[in-house]
């Protein structure tokens, strides 16, 4: 047996709930010979919620990774309000590149209207899933078998009941030859399946599945066959410019169709750092690079997309754990895939390619090359590459670097006035719309109404794509009304 440390941080009433439920989560590990232990030294114990106060959970991450020398004790963060205040959204895993932080919310749609408090046994597995991730545990090993299990995402979890899973369990394990598994006598925690179980088995062999011991795994692995013909997939870039430079991201909107005469559904969020869309660039030697976001965010909320309707994901794909996805000039090629995480196995939804020219271009690539290194090291605060990026006609970058820096700002005044500039201004899709989003988050927090909130929006953005933007801010809005937070900072 092996001890892996862990603190418990995040606001009191949290910190509460989750060290009632320590007994459950340890016991989900034990059988593979991983003691994982809570202790209070290196704990920190919150004041407010960080998704009330700009650039605070950025710090925080930070100041525990530091605390712990990026090597021990991993931390679990129990916290109340999910990111913008999207109730359809558990946990994360907030570093991917470490692996040494992970968090937990109590206020979502998962718990019901009496949250977290009312429904232990969901926590429990909350937290044995986002402790599984900082275990290199993936969405995708789950879906090796056809039963739910601690890392199925929840909307599965939920269709079956414990017992028939971890009689699934059992079944899988006489099947393969594995040893033996009795059902526990008290159910509160899904099993993992064969797939989990034997990565979890060869952790103490391999320090590198460990919290901190590197960069998580996710979003590589492969898909089943499209399961059907009815969707489509485009990428739509945002540039006009035929070529782009070494280092430079890619900023593009992607648009899936459905062309059927049916409803299809797919998942709420789109996008790398939901695990519903693979990126994979591949450069002139067929060398393949897959994009790696720096959260995995845990949601399993389902949506429709009625019979000649679009869905939208604006991304930035500028960098995998610090290496450029465009590192050389040539020919590339990007491959986009929509996966729906709800099958068993995934499904392959759609898939799209497009041709990517790379050049260098002197000035241009040393400055997307010092983005792709401070984005890596998280230095942005140093940043002095705007005006640079600016003169050099990089506006991606330009605008990307306003984005990062204005959301540290202190002063709502400051904040609210970059939000506002890089919202109306030309550069990247995604960078405009998350300076929309969190400027429309924090004026709904001032107190505004959403109809005010969007009529605003509504005066610059026009465009079919951005109706993503509007049913993001309409979540935020939501999440607010029912955590009655309107008018809670000054």
């Amino acid at each position: 047996m092996s001890r892996v440390m862990f603190a418990l941080s995040g606001l009191p009433a949290g910190i509460g709930l989750a060290r009632d439920l320590v007994p459950h989560i340890h016991n989900a590990f034990v059988p593979f010979g991983i003691d994982i232990e809570f202790y209070q030294q290196d704990n920190v114990v919150l004041s407010s919620d960080p998704e009330l106060t700009a650039n605070s959970w950025p710090k925080l991450v930070k100041g525990l990774q530091t605390q712990s020398g990026y090597k021990t004790p991993a931390h679990l963060v129990v916290t109340q309000y999910p990111p913008g205040f999207d109730r359809s959204i558990d946990g994360q895993l907030y570093d991917t590149k470490y692996r040494g932080v992970a968090v937990v919310y109590t206020d979502v749609d998962l718990y019901g209207s009496g949250g977290a408090a009312s429904s232990p046994g969901l926590m429990a597995q909350v937290c044995v899933h986002e402790i599984g991730h900082m275990f290199d545990l993936t969405h995708g090993l789950a879906q090796q078998s056809n039963y739910a299990s601690c890392m199925s995402p929840a909307s599965i979890r939920q269709h079956w009941t414990l017992r028939d899973a971890w009689n699934g369990a059992i079944a899988e394990a006489q099947l393969h030859g594995e040893p033996p598994i009795t059902m526990p006598t008290s159910l509160r925690i899904y099993p993992f399946n064969g797939a989990c179980r034997h990565e979890l088995t060869s952790v103490l062999a391999n320090p590198t599945k460990l919290p901190f011991g590197g960069p998580f795994s996710g979003g590589s692995g492969s898909a089943a066959g499209d399961r059907n013909l009815s969707l489509t997939l485009e990428i739509e870039p945002d540039s006009e410019r035929d070529t782009i430079s070494i280092g430079a991201g890619l900023y593009a909107t992607v648009v899936l169709r459905n062309h059927a005469n049916f409803i299809v559904e797919i998942p709420l969020h789109l996008g790398p750092e939901y695990g519903s869309m693979r990126v994979a660039v591949m450069n002139p030697d067929g060398q393949t690079t897959l994009f790696r976001p720096h959260k995995l965010v845990c949601s399993s909320a389902r949506r429709s997309l009625a019979p000649g309707a679009s869905a939208y994901c604006s991304v930035a794909l500028i960098q995998a754990y610090g290496h450029s996805l465009f590192a050389r000039p040539g020919p590339h090629i990007c491959r986009v895939e929509i996966l729906d995480l709800e099958r068993i196995p995934k499904i392959r939804l759609a898939v799209a390619e497009m041709a990517v020219e790379v050049v260098d271009e002197g000035a241009a690539t040393a400055l997307n090359n010092e983005l792709t290194r401070a984005l890596a090291e998280r230095r942005i605060s140093r940043l002095k590459l705007e005006k640079a990026a600016r003169d050099a006609g990089e506006v991606g970058v330009a605008d990307h670097v306003r984005w990062l820096k204005a959301k540290r700002f202190a002063s709502w005044r400051q904040r609210k006035k970059e939000f506002e500039s890089i919202a109306a201004g030309k550069g990247p899709r995604r960078i405009r719309h998350r300076a929309a989003r969190r400027l429309a988050v924090e004026q709904l927090l001032l107190g505004a109404s959403p109809e005010e909130v969007s009529d605003r929006l509504a005066q610059i953005f026009h465009d079919s794509a951005d109706s993503q933007l509007f049913e993001a801010v309409n979540r935020s809005a939501a999440g607010i009304a029912a955590c009655s937070l309107g008018g809670a900072i000054q």
